[in-house]
């Protein structure tokens, strides 16, 4: 799951928003495909396409609204998970994407979905069987995505994990976090807050390592 490694999830050919109906009352285009798509439903869910419709913005008046630059499975996906007829879950394959488009497009139900789809992976570090356990290149990740997307609670969570990597194997830590191809692009305070986790962590253990010995 991690930036270099996400799976690419099949193009389609075709989705339910290509063809018009009786609720659609405008066209978003990406890739020269349009969506037809509800007003109302986009601006419930997102701030920047509210302000679109009941601003002053030009897109008020068009019937059209290009996407320049999005992808038409990207953009499927996300309508996919706000449409109140659609509502599909948050996955391996969209998340990373998702949280992308609902940071710009300042959809905060959609990231509110996406963290906790991230907080329950997260709950999947430790176990015992592979298929559906994540490594530890995945917590780095999800530690990068909820600094860059402010997503608070997943913050605290992959910080914890991260904190406690394998106390008797450094580079074992080092290779796993300071390593990895996100960690030049956590902000200095997350890493602060990582780092100050750390260093509890490791004194908690030589604390308790110290009172086995005395004993």
């Amino acid at each position: 799951m991690a930036s270099d490694t996400s799976s690419v999830a099949i193009e389609r050919n075709t989705s339910v928003f290509d063809e018009p109906s009786d609720k659609s009352d405008v066209v978003l285009v990406a890739e020269g495909r349009h969506l037809h798509v509800n007003k109302t439903i986009l601006a419930s869910a997102s701030n920047v396409f509210d302000k679109m419709f009941n601003g002053d913005f030009k897109e008020k008046q068009g019937g059209e609204i290009l996407l320049p630059e999005k992808s038409y499975d990207d953009i499927v996906d996300l309508l996919l998970c706000i449409y109140p007829s659609e509502l599909r879950p948050v996955t391996e394959d969209t998340v990373d994407r998702l949280l992308e488009l609902a940071d710009e497009y300042q959809m905060d139900g959609l990231k509110r979905c996406c963290e906790e789809f991230l907080l329950d992976r997260c709950d999947r570090y430790k176990l015992k069987v592979e298929a559906y356990r994540i490594s530890r290149d995945d917590i780095v990740h999800f530690l990068y995505l909820a600094d860059k997307y402010g997503l608070d609670n997943l913050l605290e969570k992959t910080t914890d994990i991260a904190s406690q990597y394998a106390m008797n194997k450094t580079k074992q830590y080092e290779f796993y976090v300071a390593a990895h191809v996100d960690y030049v692009n956590i902000s200095s305070a997350a890493l602060k807050k990582l780092f100050e986790k750390r260093l509890q962590f490791i004194e908690e253990v030589f604390k308790s390592s110290h009172q086995h010995i005395c004993k």
